[in-house]
């Protein structure tokens, strides 16, 4: 195991640990803010490592920033932001996505903390997954805005969902594929 990915594993054993032990019940939305932050600063880390650049954490100047949680600016100055998704658990839960070319996902799975998992997208193979797992998916979901959605009508009040869950399988083929990301080399 690399020592970034040790790192990880340490962190994600902490937090599973923590899920259960010292804090309120299971999923509350401290914990859920906690977990996220520290997924979000793992990708942070490692991405500032790879590429030389300065990655900063969106929501630490918009708590709970819409879409994107860091901006990279490269040493080049090229810039672009990133979408954090984490999990302790076997699927992803209510992923919303990515729209444009200068915006990439980053799913961090912590299921296993002895081998913590990272699959890296941009827009375009954001959108190809979304393509491929829709006719899996409950019947009468549309793509918008990069996520999956759902609209319906009850009682004369307009409804919809957005979000699926996602499962480590369906995104196998971009696991730890850091050289998506600008900036970053193919072998690091």
């Amino acid at each position: 195991m690399s020592a970034a990915r040790g790192a990880a594993s340490d962190r994600c054993d902490r937090l599973s640990g923590s899920r259960f032990g010292n804090h309120s019940e299971e999923g509350s939305d401290d914990q859920k803010g906690y977990f996220g932050t520290t997924c979000e600063e793992l990708v942070r880390e490692r991405i500032e490592k790879l590429t030389r650049g300065k990655a900063v954490n969106l929501n630490d100047l918009h708590h709970n920033h819409p879409v994107t949680d860091l901006e990279v600016t490269t040493p080049g100055g090229q810039r672009y932001q990133v979408s954090v998704k984490g999990k302790a658990k076997p699927k992803w839960p209510a992923v919303k996505g990515i729209v444009t070319n200068d915006q990439y996902i980053v799913f961090v799975d912590c299921a296993d903390v002895s081998d913590v998992g990272f699959y890296i997208m941009s827009c375009r193979q954001w959108q190809s997954v979304l393509k491929r797992i829709l006719p899996e998916r409950d019947k009468g979901a549309k793509i918008v805005k990069g996520a999956l959605e759902w609209r319906w009508v009850d009682k004369d009040v307009k409804k919809k969902w957005r979000g699926s869950w996602l499962l480590p399988d369906e995104i196998k083929g971009y696991k730890d594929k850091w050289s998506t990301l600008p900036g970053v080399r193919a072998r690091h």
